[in-house]
């Protein structure tokens, strides 16, 4: 919708989205976006992947989505540079597709040592690549997964990781 608006910054609290299933690259590119989206009633989304996808400044508060239908999130924060809202709580149970969603998200930094990935997820590859401030235990993320997923330089360049040796065994 709007990808590739490098300067779009424009108020959407107020938008009423809730009959939207696709979100597939619609701030794209938006370099500077950043507007509160926390009311967005985004329920019957199946794809929020590339969604904001180098909005590099984005932030907003998101804890309060609700992405249960979701299937894909690919590249969905991926170069966020300052990305770090919680969203802890979100329920991704029906996601499958997690490659990217959280590279070069320098500063990301938020517990999602709870999110179910036992069901549905196949492709984890890069998640976490180059998130420098991500300091949780991410060792339960494979807890229950008795199929085959890709998860290619999913912990890259997560050097606080490294550095207090929280990368997940099962990942080495």
């Amino acid at each position: 919708m709007f990808a590739g608006a490098n300067k779009f910054k424009s108020d959407l609290k107020n938008w009423h989205v809730d009959s939207g299933e696709t979100f597939r690259s619609m701030f794209n590119g938006c370099f500077n976006f950043n507007s509160d989206l926390s009311e967005w009633h985004v329920d019957m989304a199946n794809d929020l992947s590339h969604m904001f996808s180098m909005c590099y400044n984005f932030n907003s508060d998101l804890s309060k989505w609700h992405v249960d239908r979701c299937e894909d999130f690919s590249y969905m924060f991926h170069k966020c540079h300052h990305f770090n809202s919680d969203i802890s709580n979100w329920n991704i149970n029906e996601g499958t597709t997690f490659e990217h969603m959280f590279e070069d998200c320098f500063i990301f930094n938020q517990d999602i040592s709870r999110w179910d990935m036992s069901f549905a997820a196949t492709n984890m590859s890069a998640m976490f690549k180059n998130c420098k401030a991500l300091t949780y235990d991410l060792s339960d993320f494979k807890k229950g997964l008795n199929h085959y997923f890709q998860m290619d330089n999913m912990f890259d360049g997560c050097d606080n990781l490294v550095r207090l040796g929280k990368i997940p065994a099962w990942y080495k």
